[in-house]
């Protein structure tokens, strides 16, 4: 569909995604353990949406409508209806019409999908955001939830880490239908990872890898699946780890 109507992206603020290996992440044996906590839902988005907003020199009133994303609030957190958290953490937005946006991995760019449309439909200013906390379970416990994104009454017996299961598979697809390699693979990595290197606020801003590293199975790259048939197609540096943080 052609665009009836110009879209600008007017204003972009960010939280830093923080997880377990960054320094200021609070865990148990961390010197500040038991002094205070990481960030919550409410913390990272008030951030996210409030620097947004100042970056443009904006007044939340001014906004028509609002998305928010948010892929598993009510597992990772025990909270539903996300929406509403935009008016609590940034009173300006309260009486806007708001929807939250779940499409699993995908729920930041369906947000910002929803927003366009809604522009083309005659908005003039929409607010996007989005925030995840997913640090705050065990990593079993994590997975597990993950797992919701697929078909879990048929699909959650084939592997305990279902996703990489399935990317695995994928991989395993494409080596057979291209004659890839695990190089070839590995170059996705060792680009995603250098992406990072220069975005002060990732999770893996401070972590180097090499395609060599990448390409080479090792003690912090080991493959981790069950599948003795996907076993090889993926491995720990292949997959992303789990990140507090939002946008806006």
């Amino acid at each position: 569909m052609k665009p009836a109507r110009r879209v600008f992206v007017v204003s972009a603020a960010h939280t830093n995604f923080l997880g377990r290996g960054r320094p200021d992440f609070i865990y148990r044996g961390h010197p500040d353990h038991g002094v205070r906590e990481n960030p919550g839902t409410e913390e990272h988005l008030k951030e996210a949406v409030e620097g947004a907003f100042a970056a443009a020199g904006l007044d939340p009133a001014s906004v028509d409508k609002a998305y928010l994303s948010n892929f598993l609030g009510e597992r990772f957190c025990n909270q539903g209806h996300m929406g509403a958290l935009l008016p609590r953490v940034c009173p300006g937005l309260e009486g806007k019409p708001i929807m939250r946006v779940e499409a699993a991995c995908a729920s930041g760019a369906a947000a910002v999908a929803a927003g366009v449309d809604s522009i083309q439909a005659g908005a003039d200013s929409v607010l996007c955001a989005g925030v995840e906390i997913e640090t705050n379970v065990r990593g079993r416990e994590g997975v597990e939830h993950m797992a919701l994104a697929a078909h879990y009454a048929k699909q959650r017996q084939l592997e305990f880490a279902l996703f990489p299961y399935f990317f695995a598979r994928r991989a395993k697809h494409y080596k057979e239908a291209f004659g890839a390699g695990y190089e070839d693979i590995a170059r996705v990595v060792a680009k995603a990872y250098g992406n990072a290197s220069r975005n002060p606020k990732a999770l893996k801003r401070d972590v180097e890898v090499s395609l060599e590293q990448a390409a080479t199975a090792s003690k912090h790259n080991s493959p981790f699946l069950e599948d003795p048939e996907l076993h090889d197609h993926i491995r720990i540096l292949d997959c992303t780890a789990f990140t507090d943080g939002a946008s806006a």
